[in-house]
């Protein structure tokens, strides 16, 4: 890659990553995702799901990682979540693997026409195969 493109190298993550959260919020849209919130604000809860887009955002605390997370098993099934990481707690890759979040629901934020139920302090277990 010579220097001249590499401005397109490096964005090109950022990009698919924003393509699959615009999949989440289209999905909503056409009924394959349930467009509601989850819960109130401070219920402990515990989601099994999977990690359908990841983002990095900038602050003065140093460079948060956003994981937008869908719910596949249980009670949240169908639901979006999305948890701003102080580190890279589920990597840095869309696996497709299963993950078990444990977390704090933060006050509910509508993105774009998509109400995803925000979560805190999430502790992340990846579900065994």
């Amino acid at each position: 890659v010579s220097i001249r493109n590499l401005g397109l190298l490096v964005s090109a993550v950022q990009s698919w990553s924003r393509a699959m959260e615009r999949e989440v919020r289209e999905r909503q849209e056409r009924a394959e995702l349930i467009n509601e919130f989850v819960g109130t604000e401070g219920d402990k809860i515990t989601v099994t799901g999977v990690v359908k887009a990841i983002r990095y955002s900038d602050n003065a605390y140093g460079t948060s990682t956003v994981y937008t997370f869908v719910g596949t098993a249980g009670a949240y099934a169908g639901y979006a979540f999305t948890w701003f990481a102080s580190r890279s707690a589920m990597g840095d890759e869309i696996d497709g693997r299963t993950w078990t979040l444990q977390g704090t629901v933060k006050p509910h934020r509508e993105w774009r026409g998509s109400r995803q139920t925000q979560l805190t302090r999430c502790k992340a277990t990846p579900v065994a195969a």
